[in-house]
């Protein structure tokens, strides 16, 4: 908001952003208060293999190598997660960079 209105003020600034994502001010101000605080539970499993080599041709020469085949699942993510990402795609897909005027943003 900052780059195309430079001028305007901290509360027109969050008027702003409100109306475009379609959240009252003061929830979004509760959101962000909570960010680092929000949590959802899942479970995660991971399984793979690694394969390491190492050879020393000399004494002061060591050659290493390693390969490893990984694969890691998300399960049971918190299903209120998923809602409320449903619900806020629809809006976040409208929003529309003002300085570019290109959207939605992916």
């Amino acid at each position: 908001m900052r780059a195309v209105n430079p001028t305007w003020t901290e509360a027109q600034v969050a008027a702003e952003v409100a109306r475009q994502t379609k959240i009252p001010a003061e929830r979004l101000d509760a959101l962000l208060d909570q960010f680092n605080n929000i949590s959802s539970t899942q479970d995660v499993s991971a399984k793979g293999t690694e394969i390491e080599l190492n050879f020393n041709p000399t004494r002061t020469w060591t050659v290493a190598a390693s390969v490893t085949d990984t694969q890691s699942i998300n399960s049971n993510v918190s299903k209120e997660l998923g809602q409320y990402l449903n619900e806020r795609l629809a809006v976040w897909t409208t929003i529309v960079d003002q300085r570019t005027l290109h959207g939605p943003w992916f």
